[in-house]
Formats: structure tokens, sequence, C-alpha cells
């Protein structure tokens, strides 16, 4: 997996792993990772894929290497995912997004649909607008903390909620060092911007097929999840058992059997 930086339309740099597979028969992947994350995040699923799939995995705005030197939404982002696919010649692949990647992904399918063959939307939905009491407060919080403390305690509060058992001290650990790092103002910029965001009025338009994967832990209710499914007109929908809000890295074996399985589906 090598990594590079590139400067992408309107001079945005963004840091890119790329397994440039020259003699990988199916279609290129581009993960997309979640708030607080960065691309290096998907390494549980690189060793699934890699040799049948060039693995494309690039840092978010302000996110690990890349930078960030102006406000953006998550439709600024779909464009930054348009802007590299160009940049690496590919003209069609499967998009994985995890979380804010997976509201990314979406708004890329319906910017780009000609470009994704396939789908996979993970822990995500098709609107993160505040609009609902549990939202609001959970928006609050997380505010409220980093504004004083900075995103490193957050990070050190969330991912005790995200891996609570003994044996995930590891990924407890990993976790607070990598999302504690992302600076105040980003992570309070990508707050901002998911909750402008929704596509709830377009899912009808993504007529590729998709696979979403709820857990059953999760953040947020399963009948928004449930609801989500319903309105895709091509959906399958997978819930993984114990999984909470991490579902590519708690349950990696599992998730990459499912995406595998349901690439395979297409021969893609």
């Amino acid at each position: 997996m090598r990594e590079m930086m590139l400067r992408l339309r309107g001079g945005h740099a963004m840091h890119v792993r790329d397994s440039g597979a020259s003699d990988a028969v199916g279609l290129p992947i581009l993960f997309i990772h979640g708030l607080g994350a960065s691309g290096q995040d998907w390494e549980y699923q690189w060793p699934a894929f890699a040799g049948a799939h060039r693995l494309i995995s690039p840092d978010l705005r302000g996110h690990g290497n890349s930078r960030a030197r102006r406000p953006w939404g998550i439709a600024a982002q779909a464009q930054d995912m348009l802007a590299l696919l160009d940049e690496l010649s590919i003209e069609r692949c499967i998009v994985v997004g995890h979380s804010m990647g997976g509201a990314i992904a979406q708004s890329l399918a319906l910017t780009a649909p000609q470009r994704i063959e396939r789908l996979v939307i993970s822990n995500s939905l098709p609107s993160f607008r505040l609009n609902t009491a549990h939202r609001f407060r959970q928006a609050m919080m997380r505010v409220a903390v980093v504004a004083a403390v900075g995103v490193r305690p957050l990070a050190s509060m969330i991912s005790e909620r995200l891996f609570p058992h003994p044996h995930q001290g590891d990924l407890r650990q990993r976790m607070t060092t990598r999302y504690g790092a992302l600076p105040r103002w980003v992570y309070l910029q990508s707050l901002r911007a998911l909750a402008s965001w929704s596509v709830v009025t377009r899912l009808s338009e993504l007529t590729m097929p998709v696979l979403l994967v709820g857990a059953e832990h999760d953040y947020f209710p399963p009948a928004d999840t449930e609801r989500f499914a319903a309105a895709l007109p091509n959906c399958r929908l997978h819930w993984m058992a114990g999984s909470r809000h991490a579902t590519p890295v708690d349950a990696a074996p599992e998730f990459n059997a499912l995406v595998r399985q349901f690439i395979a589906d297409s021969g893609a």
C-alpha cells in the first residue's frame, strides 16, 4: 500500500493510500472513513480485498495527513472523491463508506452514479440533521466537550463506548490516539457539515445495488436504518449482531465476508 499526497481541483491537498494493484481482476474499491478517523482505519479491510481489487483509502479534509483550509460541506467532500477518481484515472468503482463516509458516499453516488458499480454503507443514515431531541443532545454534548477540553477527551469517551469489552483494549487505545489527534476546528466543522446534510428526498435515485450494514448497538434507533433501507430501490440490509458504531473494525471478519459476497454476486 503506497502513500502519496495529491493536489486535487481547487488546491485541496489529500493524503491517499493506493494499493495500485495493476493485476487486480475486480473493480477498484474506494473506502471512505468516518468523522475523526483516517484512511488508516480501513487496515482491517485491506488484507481481505488486496490482490483482487485496487484499494483506494483517502484521508478526508483535515483528517489524518490531509489538509483543509476553508469551510466545507458533505457535497464538497463528495466532489473531492470524484476529483480523486479522476486523478487516479478510475472510471468505475465500488464505494464503501462508514458513518460520515457513508454520507459522502451517498452524495458521490448521487453526483456521479455512472461511476459507482455498487455501494456499501455501514453505520450511516441519509440525514444527520438535528431534527430530533436525541440527535440534538448528542451533538451539543460533543460540541461542549470539544470546545471546553479538546478532541482527545471526547475520543477517550467515545472509544470506551465503541469498544467496551476487556479484549478490545488495543482498539480503544488506537482510536483514542488517532481520533484525539484531530484538530478541534476540523472536528467542529465536520459536525456542522453533517448537521446541515440530508439526501432523504433523493434516495430513489440511488438505483445501483446497495449493501446497508446496520449494527445492533449503534447510536441511532434500528427503525432509522430500516426506513433508510426501505427507501432504497435496490438495497440489501444486514444487521451485525453485537456490533456498535465501528462495525468495519469491531466485526471486521464478518463485515469483510459480507462485502466480499456482495461484490461476488455482481462479478465486479
